[in-house]
């Protein structure tokens, strides 16, 4: 599969940006091969996967990354760090991914639907600048936003230089999601099993997830594309609401 089948447009346009800006690109390239990559795998703290551990997991990810085309499969780690995360990180000829696990308890085509969204990121090249961003924000976990310290704090100068770093990567984040949403979708080919487990992802709970009024929901996503949520999603994260990434 090319990585034309599912990158989304956004996303290659915001890492144009991003290898714009020559300082950061070149500290990306020199930092994440060197520190980024052996200190973050090292902190994930977990079980690595393998035919001999997890062996129903493993050849679930093996499947995802055959299907998006990969030529080698990433180091794949069951970490408890944080729980309900996934994140591909490395470099740019190499990366590893860490499943939450909480993740784990997804069965079957849901659990494939997650390792084919990591096996989107790879193959997209995201590794290097999710390593980048946890490299500039100390790994701090759940969303970034700009104005992290206040809408005051925002409004001073230090913060401003600051958000002219933050804001490309931080839009650069929530389309990088939508694009490793499309390679998990298109490895199950099914868009019920992307919008249930989105669901569930998003909400962080497996039982509230199944008592859901569906039809409702879909209300919902269609009227998520207002500017008022465009304008708080730039701002306030740097993951995409739900409502409008489905």
């Amino acid at each position: 599969m090319p990585v034309e089948a599912f990158m989304w447009r956004l996303d290659a346009d915001a890492m144009n940006v991003l290898r714009s800006i020559g300082p950061l690109n070149a500290a990306a390239h020199s930092l994440s091969e060197r520190v980024g990559r052996p200190w973050f795998e090292a902190s994930v703290n977990g079980v690595r996967l393998s035919e001999q551990q997890l062996p129903d997991i493993f050849a679930l990810a093996i499947k995802a990354a055959r299907i998006v085309g990969l030529t080698h499969l990433p180091e794949i780690y069951i970490s408890g760090e944080h729980m309900w995360d996934s994140v591909t990180m490395g470099s740019q000829t190499s990366s590893f991914v860490a499943i939450g696990s909480v993740l784990t308890n997804f069965r079957g085509d849901d659990l494939l639907y997650l390792l084919g969204r990591e096996m989107g990121h790879a193959k997209a090249g995201h590794a290097l600048w999710t390593t980048v961003v946890n490299l500039l924000s100390g790994r701090q976990p759940g969303n970034r936003t700009l104005m992290g310290d206040g809408v005051l704090s925002f409004l001073n100068p230090a913060k401003l230089v600051e958000s002219g770093i933050n804001a490309p990567l931080m839009a650069w984040q929530r389309h990088s999601a939508v694009t490793a949403d499309r390679a998990g979708l298109l490895v199950v080919g099914d868009p019920a099993i992307a919008r249930r487990v989105t669901l569930q992802w998003t909400l962080h709970s497996f039982p509230l997830a199944g008592r859901l009024n569906l039809d409702a929901w879909k209300a919902q996503e269609d009227m998520a594309d207002d500017s008022a949520m465009q304008a708080s999603e730039f701002a306030m994260t740097s993951t995409p609401y739900a409502a409008r990434r489905l």
